[in-house]
């Protein structure tokens, strides 16, 4: 798979790179519902799996999460991205925000929900 940083609040290319070679990932579909993390850093990245066992040419989205514990979590949930990006975007028009995570964690609750056709997703709102 080869993927493509589309969006990070970090600004090191190194610490991205911290998080983007990690293989210890704890996936989001894993973590209970109600569950709250303290995010300090986060990584979009556009994946499009052209290697390996199924080179399908696919192409999608997942968010790598950075605790302040260190814990790295991971989901492909559209729903999850695109609320941490409205998190992101509503705290950074706030003056005392910083794209710098690590001073200010920002704490999330994890929820698990179920749509409309009986499949499970990953959504998030700010704890």
């Amino acid at each position: 798979m080869s993927a493509k940083v589309k969006s990070t609040n970090l600004t090191d290319k190194r610490d991205i790179m911290r998080i983007t070679t990690r293989d210890d990932a704890i996936p989001m579909k894993d973590v209970t519902s109600g569950t709250e993390i303290s995010m300090v850093a986060y990584v979009i990245e556009e994946v499009v799996k052209d290697r390996g066992i199924d080179p399908s040419g696919e192409i999608f989205d997942c968010i790598l999460v950075l605790t302040d514990t260190g814990e790295l979590y991971a989901t492909r949930s559209e729903t999850f991205i695109n609320k941490i990006l409205d998190i992101m975007e509503m705290l950074g028009d706030d003056d005392e925000a910083s794209a710098d995570l690590t001073s200010e964690p920002i704490r999330i609750r994890i929820t698990q929900q179920k749509s409309r056709n009986g499949n499970n997703f990953v959504s998030c709102s700010l704890a």
